[in-house]
């Protein structure tokens, strides 16, 4: 015992038997090559939107992050529950537009800055966008330029927002383009 210490990692168990030491090991060692032979996906895009406060705009980051993993599609920024709504709708109309939703991958969507208030389907569209860039369906490198608001129907139509001029007044503003 003492001659394979002298090779065993400093991790080893002492005090225990070679036979617990080996099963460590070999956990270990099969845990590691997994790890190896497992294609890693991880992908972020970031979207911009406004929110509505009365009659001006704030900008909102709607970040968009895909993982492997147990697949789940979470919201989180202080939204309200028009908002939580989305990922249904967001899904749906991905699905019924043609599109493919990464339905086998961990969503994981935050509407930034975390103090500021959201409601309304108005950020159904770039959420969508989000996840069209984050797996790679659509090319992100343009994006950043624009600002994106809109609720979405379930058959994936685009359907009105209110308050649409404000925002476009507010993204004017903060140099994003229009068309």
């Amino acid at each position: 015992m003492q001659d394979l210490r002298l090779f065993a990692p400093n991790w080893f168990c002492t005090g225990t038997n070679i036979r617990t030491n080996l099963v460590l090991m070999f956990v270990l060692f099969h845990f590691l090559s997994h790890l190896h032979q497992k294609e890693v996906l991880l992908s972020l895009s970031e979207i911009q939107s406004f929110a509505l406060v009365g009659l001006k705009t704030s900008p909102v980051m709607v970040e968009v992050h895909l993982a492997n993993g147990f697949p789940t599609f979470t919201l989180v920024g202080l939204t309200d529950m028009e908002v939580r709504e989305a990922r249904e709708r967001v899904r749906c109309a991905i699905q019924n537009a043609g599109f493919n939703f990464p339905s086998s991958q961990l969503i994981t969507i935050h509407l930034a800055p975390d103090n500021l208030h959201k409601d309304s389907g108005r950020f159904d569209l770039p959420i969508a966008i989000g996840i069209f860039a984050a797996s790679g369906q659509i090319d992100s490198s343009t994006l950043k330029e624009y600002a994106f608001a809109g609720e979405l129907s379930l058959s994936g139509d685009l359907s009105s927002v209110r308050g649409a001029l404000a925002m476009v007044l507010g993204a004017q503003k903060a140099g994003h383009q229009h068309k």
